[in-house]
């Protein structure tokens, strides 16, 4: 009798353990294999420990964790010997690995056979980075294989020898295209020249518009924005005109009536230098510099060139001159696709050798730039 009560209190005890240990388990885990599996786990130490067991909510708080740590560990190795099956690389196998005990615990799935389940999504991922692996070899063998020459720097003379027929077709204007294809026959240009009736000077002046127009649209294919070298033949001899005109009749030839154009024009004795910015196609961003009996003049200027590369301002803004480097004393700066890069720390170590004449402005430069 005795025996028969100490059995029904082991076993009262053992069904009040299962009891904690699924209601634990089913706040850690949404499948109820995992659950049933934490069940057993614990109910198998609980009947082979000699521990005390008195309080059976003491005991499951010190032995479950390390069971879910035993549980996840044999899981992991099921799908670790199962990934190296199908994939031979041990660092590939162990994520695989990993994302399947992920997927255990984030799928809405219903999982009834564990080890079935697991097996599944392991193939599945296996294959997936075969497949993977396989295209990730195609992508590179098509980039080596496009990619065994760098590309041609623009300002070679005979770009238009390093590009291919396809490339030289889709980047030159049709009338272009053909004075390239004529050049190319021909073979010279006092072949040229007589072939098509003209001047030698004005075949040397086709062959250079075919060179700036392929130049220009090469340079946009790649992303140029920053360079005089974007802009095409006429364009760059619209603007050059037009900056020619605003020096010699001081801003009133431009046909703008903005006085601040023409108060800060009024000095000016020759230009310095200038800069262009695509800002969208003939859409133009100027900087210009200009010559004065004192310091010299800075503006900024937005400027929209129609079909036939007439020049008309958008907007236009007189600058400060902040500072300025005494010549020779800064190395050239490095240039990114036309644009200049100048760092934090690289205007920084320029600064002692600068005169600067605005203070604040040099200051909030110098902070932009942080």
């Amino acid at each position: 009798m005795a025996e028969d009560r100490s059995a029904r209190t082991e076993q009262i005890a053992l069904l009040q353990l299962q009891q904690i240990v699924l209601e634990r388990a089913r706040k850690d885990f949404s499948q109820a294999v995992l659950c049933d599996d934490m069940v057993n786990r614990l109910s198998l130490k609980y009947i082979s420990s000699s521990e005390d067991q008195n309080d059976l909510g003491k005991w499951v708080a010190h032995h479950y964790p390390k069971e879910v740590e035993n549980c996840f560990a044999e899981l992991y190795k099921y799908c670790l010997h199962y990934a190296l099956k199908l994939i031979s690389d041990n660092e590939k196998a162990e994520d695989i690995a990993q994302d399947c005990l992920k997927e255990l615990l984030s799928t809405n799935c219903n999982v009834s056979n564990l080890k079935a389940w697991l097996c599944r999504v392991t193939h599945n991922k296996a294959v997936a980075n075969i497949k993977q692996q396989n295209y990730q070899k195609k992508l590179l063998n098509s980039v080596q294989n496009r990619c065994l020459e760098p590309p041609p720097h623009p300002d070679e003379d005979d770009l238009s020898q390093k590009l291919s027929p396809d490339l030289l077709k889709k980047l030159l204007s049709k009338s272009d295209y053909q004075t390239f294809c004529e050049l190319k026959k021909t073979g010279n240009l006092k072949a040229y020249a007589a072939k098509m009736g003209i001047s030698y000077q004005t075949a040397k002046e086709h062959k250079h518009r075919l060179k700036l127009n392929l130049r220009s649209a090469y340079l946009k294919e790649q992303g140029w924005k920053d360079s005089q070298a974007i802009l095409s033949y006429h364009q760059l001899r619209s603007i050059k005109r037009f900056i020619g005109k605003l020096v010699e009749n001081g801003g009133k030839a431009c046909h703008c009536k903005n006085p601040d154009l023409q108060e800060t024009l009024k000095d000016c004795t020759g230009l310095m230098t200038w800069e262009i910015k695509m800002m969208a196609e003939n859409y133009f961003h100027l900087f210009l510099m200009f010559e004065t009996p004192d310091l010299p003049s800075v503006m900024t200027m937005d400027i929209k060139l129609n079909r036939a590369n007439r020049i008309s301002i958008v907007h236009f803004k007189r600058g400060t001159l902040v500072a300025v480097m005494p010549e020779g004393t800064a190395k050239p700066l490095s240039v990114e696709k036309g644009k200049a890069i100048l760092n934090y720390s690289e205007l920084l170590k320029l600064v002692p050798q600068a005169t600067v004449y605005d203070q604040e402005l040099f200051k909030d430069m110098l902070e932009e730039l942080k």
